[in-house]
């Protein structure tokens, strides 16, 4: 369906702050029994209900109902390759089943009393909006012949292609699996056309789901807080000092355990060659950081003590400590000075011990950055200590954990993909494209991958001398498609012909960072090369590439060493109705130019060899070998072995053999 480097990126484009959960008191749980989701049309809008079982005339409200696959519902995924999308033979897998089974859920959509001929064919789609919970989710049917039909699938996101079609006059049932316990939220919304041809959809239908041995009516869904100004709040009860998270978006106050501060991919930078910022990792490494100045888009995270009252605690002073962290990469907690210095308050890269410290004065607010080296899911443990002023009584807060989720980029390496040009109202916009996923994406949140593979020799030609000196190597992003390369337009497909004088955009490349150069051109019909940017002589008005209303075209995208480069874009026309000129912010766009795997070896004994190679986090690899290079028919010798930055190493067993040829091969999905 989709590539799998969607998949972490469901949240980051549907999630939101939790609504519609019930209370403990009110909420309805269903663990067994036939309860589709009934769809009703009434006065010209379409409207969602819960279905009692079979028999019974109740009905329930999706916000008020959790539907419980229990323990009984669990089964192992089965070796056949037909059912390798729900995941690794043998896992865990909790399914409500097609086939009616009283004990478990049997659920499906369907409609309720919808006249026939109301809509084209006596048709809906139910289209998957958005998933939160702790794995994937799928729907798929079984025909009388054992095939399998995949209607859903999350684990390689959620696309135009994720909708689930059914009657209005009945209900239909498939298969519905979860791949991991835990509590989840979907969200749907169910189109139809009348016969009159007009269009209708309803409003989102939220519905929760607890998967496996779990408290049904525990707060199912986390409040995601993503962006905006919010805290971790110091106050005090009594004789304990609390801790406890805020969103300003919402004005409320949050108990840690029930949310999760999301740093989203656009906070990724790169780590300033400045030595004092190396407690953040090598220079030029990326880092995600919530920061320390209000930025639209991204989280704003104090640490505050608005609410604490002054005078309780000696020189209102309280010591918040960080006791405990877990995650894929290392944290730390910083604020700038007016020179632009760091003064670090925690830092997991040397351990934790007692100088992880943030004072906070009672009725402070101090924004601060939050920073993290790697994407993923991380756990930090804060204790807040003070000393009352009155008898000199230490307070202290119990540990409390928060949760942070960043987020990675999604990852645009293959088939066609574009920068497109668009209007909305007086303003141009500038976005990313995947025709893969069929989605359109921040900038800020995609980088487009230059795969080792799009490696190429600069030509003897001297037209091609701003590629570098003949002979030396560049990554090209083809003008012409190729396989397994990014195949990258310029494009305009939906700008509107006719608004802009002689259909005309400007888009200027005006400002660039990165270890080599870059250029965009292409190739005319006698294979000359006609520039459009070119970083080797710097930045200026020549570096323009004219889009014209309606266009698509395919370009060729080249940089002369490998890592991560940023290209600020800013389109401008001419209003043809009245003059007045439009233009698109600087916009800039991520690209990751990926190195060839360098490994050397050496023996170790009669019977195996050592590979080393330079690997990097987050990233997997597989070891390949040959007997005969010519043939090229490399077999895979380890199962994916997970990357880390440095020096990576693994034995090799070649026992019975005199001659052999071995690889790393990085793995890009």
């Amino acid at each position: 369906m989709k590539s799998g480097l969607y998949k972490l990126l469901l949240c980051l484009l549907t999630c939101g702050l939790a609504g519609a959960a019930a209370s403990r008191e009110s909420a309805t749980v269903l663990s067994s029994g036939h309860h589709p989701v009934s769809i009703r049309y009434e006065a010209d809008e379409l409207h969602a209900f819960i279905a009692g079982s079979h028999g019974s005339a109740d009905t329930y409200d999706p916000q008020t109902t959790v539907m419980h696959l229990t323990p009984a519902s669990q089964l192992s995924i089965p070796s056949a390759p037909r059912f390798s999308f729900l995941g690794d033979s043998g896992s865990p897998v909790w399914i409500a089943p097609h086939v009616e089974n009283p004990a478990i859920l049997q659920l499906g959509f369907g409609g309720a009393g919808i006249p026939d001929g109301a809509f084209t064919g006596d048709r809906l789609r139910a289209r998957l909006e958005s998933v939160e919970g702790p794995g994937n989710f799928f729907i798929y049917e079984i025909d009388s012949g054992g095939g399998v039909t995949v209607r859903i699938d999350t684990a390689d996101g959620i696309g135009q292609d994720d909708v689930l079609p059914f009657s209005t006059d009945g209900h239909d049932h498939q298969n519905w699996a979860f791949n991991a316990a835990g509590h989840y939220s979907l969200t749907w919304i169910v189109e139809g056309t009348l016969e009159n041809g007009t269009a209708i959809a309803s409003l989102p239908i939220e519905i929760r789901y607890a998967v496996g041995d779990v408290d049904p009516l525990q707060s199912s869904v986390p409040v995601i807080i993503d962006e905006g100004d919010a805290d971790i709040a110091t106050l005090l009860e009594g004789d304990r000092i609390i801790l406890e998270s805020f969103w300003g978006l919402t004005e409320t106050a949050y108990a840690p355990s029930e949310t999760v501060y999301r740093i989203k991919a656009n906070s990724r930078i790169a780590v300033p060659m400045d030595e004092a910022y190396s407690f953040l990792g090598e220079a030029g490494s990326t880092v995600w950081v919530g920061p320390q100045s209000e930025v639209d888009g991204k989280i704003y995270l104090a640490m505050a003590a608005d609410n604490f009252p002054a005078g309780v605690v000696e020189s209102d002073r309280i010591e918040v400590r960080l006791v405990s962290f877990e995650g894929p990469g290392e944290f730390a907690l910083y604020e700038t000075d007016s020179f632009g210095l760091p003064v670090v308050n925690y830092s997991t890269v040397d351990g934790l011990d007692e100088s992880d410290l943030r004072v906070v004065t009672a009725t402070e607010h101090s924004h601060l950055n939050w920073a993290f080296t790697a994407p993923g899911t991380y756990t930090i443990g804060l204790q807040a200590t003070a000393v009352r002023a009155s008898d000199g009584e230490p307070l202290s807060s119990d540990i409390t954990t928060f949760s942070f989720e960043v987020v990675p980029p999604v990852i645009i390496d293959e088939g066609d993909a574009d920068i497109a040009t668009l209007l909305e109202g007086d303003r141009i916009i500038l976005e990313s494209f995947w025709g893969l996923t069929e989605t359109a994406y921040a900038p800020s949140e995609t980088v487009y991958r230059i795969k080792a593979n799009s490696r190429i020799v600069v030509p003897m030609d001297e037209a091609y001398s701003f590629l570098g000196e003949a002979g030396s190597t560049v990554w090209v992003g083809p003008q012409s498609e190729v396989d397994g390369k990014i195949y990258l337009a310029m494009a305009a497909d939906n700008f509107p012909a006719g608004v802009v004088e002689s259909d005309r955009i400007e888009v200027r490349l005006v400002s660039f960072e990165g270890p080599g150069e870059f250029a965009l051109y292409e190739t005319d019909s006698f294979g000359l090369p006609v520039v459009n940017y070119s970083t080797v002589d710097g930045l200026d008005e020549s570096d323009l590439r004219v889009v014209t209303a309606t266009e698509h075209s395919h370009l060729n995208w080249a940089f002369t060493a490998p890592g991560t480069y940023t290209i600020g874009l800013e389109a401008t026309a001419v209003r043809a109705s009245d003059g007045e000129p439009l233009s698109s912010d600087i916009t800039t766009f991520s690209f990751e130019v990926v190195p060839p795997i360098r490994t050397r070896l050496t023996l170790d004994g009669p019977a195996a060899v050592i590979l080393f190679w330079e690997g990097t986090a987050n990233s997997r690899y597989i070891i390949q070998g040959t007997t005969d290079i010519a043939e090229a028919e490399w077999q895979s010798l380890s199962e994916s072995i997970s990357g880390m930055n440095g020096t990576m190493t693994r034995t090799v067993d070649i026992t019975n053999q005199t001659t052999g040829f071995l690889r790393v091969v990085e793995i890009l999905e």
